[in-house]
């Protein structure tokens, strides 16, 4: 959190990888509820396979241009005029659309703006994109574009260790240079962060549901115990 929190730090790309049910979504999560309190959370992006809307990269600039305006009315009418101007620009590369929508819209920013604009973007399960060789397009492109040092944006990547984010990391690889990487261990015990996690959310059904005494620290329990210490289970 202090890492992507930092706008002053040398390295705007963090990337966490690990194992199916290491927690990697729990803790995207969690991080991008505590970006949100602090106000610094511009857009979040969670992948998913079973979703055929979530699980391709066609929707990933969209989404984050779309969330990033609604933080500025500038911004948000720069990235309009794009669009107005360029009516198939989502029909365009990654690369041109990620440049076209939000690299140069943000540039445009007075400075004033930039210094305290909410500049985290998480994007979490990369490997549940369709194609690895579309995740790699789309590593590629962040790399080009929202990197660069006269942008705000501090951008955290989560994904399984496969093969284009390992080796866009690995020595010689594009991010090796420039990204933080956080390692999961698969023998990490996650049984502690799973009962704050399930604590959390039982606890924001029962506002919704009026009903505080719906469950107990026992059933918490119970859970965390049957998920064997694998967030996966939750």
């Amino acid at each position: 959190m202090d890492h992507i929190g930092d706008r002053e730090g040398p390295q705007h790309l963090l990337c966490m990888t690990g194992a199916a049910g290491s927690g990697k979504s729990a803790l995207q999560q969690t991080i991008a509820e505590g970006c949100a309190k602090s106000d610094i959370l511009g857009s979040a992006y969670f992948f998913s396979r079973e979703d055929p809307t979530r699980n391709t990269i066609s929707t990933v600039v969209p989404t984050i241009a779309y969330q990033l305006g609604l933080h500025n009315p500038d911004l948000k009418q720069a990235i309009g005029t794009v669009v107005d101007q360029d009516p198939v620009i989502f029909k365009k590369s990654l690369q041109t659309q990620m440049d076209s929508l939000l690299a140069h819209p943000m540039k445009q920013l007075r400075e004033w703006d930039l210094a305290n604009f909410p500049h985290v973007i998480l994007i979490d399960g990369l490997d549940e994109c369709k194609g690895e060789d579309r995740q790699q397009e789309l590593l590629t492109a962040i790399r080009k574009s929202l990197l660069s040092e006269d942008l705000p944006f501090r951008v955290l990547i989560s994904s399984r260790p496969e093969w284009a984010i390992r080796t866009a990391l690995e020595p010689g690889g594009h991010l090796h240079a420039v990204a933080y990487h956080i390692q999961l261990s698969d023998k990490y015990d996650a049984s502690s962060d799973m009962r704050q996690y399930l604590w959390r959310r039982f606890e924001q059904l029962s506002l919704r549901t009026g009903n505080p005494h719906w469950f107990t620290e026992s059933d918490i329990e119970t859970l965390a115990e049957a998920g064997s210490g694998q967030f996966a289970y939750v």
